[in-house]
């Protein structure tokens, strides 16, 4: 337990210490106080993915427990970093901090792997002819996820297919497979195991939209998440819930469509005119706001911020 890990942090004797949410900020400060103690100085990189306060857990003392946590530790984080600008806002009012938090977004980089003659393409891998409709998800699935809505938009949307990228042997993977086949559209389901996270964009560049379908919580208001990137990357025109961030992003790019999160009509009629009209949504993706959503972009601020906190006090 956290012996050993505290064995195993000492005997890396760090510099700093770049502290992955909230669950080992713990660590982090614990290590910073056995550091102290020896007479060195310890940095702390707090980087919040997710807003504490809008996360829903099913063990019940988990988001009370974690917001002490994170009010004590932010106090110790020489810098704090977040995935999104509404998030660092939020932090940076909760917590009264002095300095807005560093936003480094999870980006794919700009060069893009070729098509691995292996691992091919999502429309490769399930038989599709290229002029049929194909839309995408790529992620975990749960239901707050809202994946019922892009099954049950099929019958309504006549020979379009989804694929789903995700961990085929999950049980609300399994009913969704069951869902389709109970509409009659089980055929136009296609299923996939993940890919390698760097071969993501590639593999789903044939399809003909991506499909971010989360439903309403507090967390996914406010966040810009990886499939967003990923989809980009992929030259995919997307099609998003109406949560606050990611619908405010397509309508200010232009790069899809929004629609009520859970409405599966809706859906449907959005598979029919990103179909249509695909050609204008992929014109939105411009090498500028590709190269703003880069990893080579993102990950500059990352190292900026590392280098700034290990230099601090020499």
């Amino acid at each position: 337990g956290e012996a050993a890990f505290a064995a195993a942090i000492d005997a890396e004797d760090p510099d700093l210490i770049h502290a992955n949410d909230c669950d080992t900020l713990g660590l982090a400060m614990r290590a910073q106080e056995r550091a102290a103690a020896r007479g060195k100085k310890i940095g702390i990189l707090y980087d919040a993915h997710e807003y504490v306060k809008g996360v829903h857990r099913k063990h019940p003392v988990w988001r009370h427990s974690m917001m002490i946590l994170e009010k004590q530790g932010i106090k110790k984080a020489g810098i704090v970093m977040t995935v999104s600008e509404t998030i660092a806002g939020l932090l940076q009012d909760d917590y009264k901090l002095k300095v807005r938090p560093t936003v480094v977004l999870n980006a794919p980089r700009i060069k893009q792997p070729d098509v691995d003659s292996e691992m091919k393409t999502i429309r490769t891998k399930v038989g599709l002819a290229k002029d049929v409709p194909l839309h995408v998800y790529v992620g975990a699935a749960a239901p707050q996820r809202g994946l019922d809505a892009m099954i049950e938009a099929l019958p309504k949307a006549p020979g379009h297919h989804v694929a789903l990228v995700v961990n085929p042997t999950a049980p609300y993977v399994i009913g969704l497979q069951e869902k389709a086949d109970g509409l009659g559209v089980g055929d136009r389901v296609h299923i996939h195991p993940y890919v390698p996270e760097w071969y993501v964009s590639t593999f789903i560049s044939d399809a003909t939209s991506g499909v971010i379908p989360i439903l309403k919580y507090p967390n996914h208001e406010i966040s810009l998440v990886t499939k967003f990137f990923e989809f980009l990357h992929g030259n995919l025109p997307i099609i998003v819930s109406d949560v606050k961030t990611m619908a405010a992003e397509v309508k200010l790019r232009k790069n899809g469509l929004v629609f009520t999160a859970g409405k599966a009509d809706e859906l449907a009629a959005r598979f029919i005119e990103i179909t249509e009209h695909r050609d204008k949504y992929v014109a939105a993706i411009t090498p500028e706001l590709l190269n703003e959503y880069s990893w080579e972009r993102q990950g500059d601020k990352l190292v900026a911020a590392h280098d700034e906190l290990a230099n601090r006090g020499k």
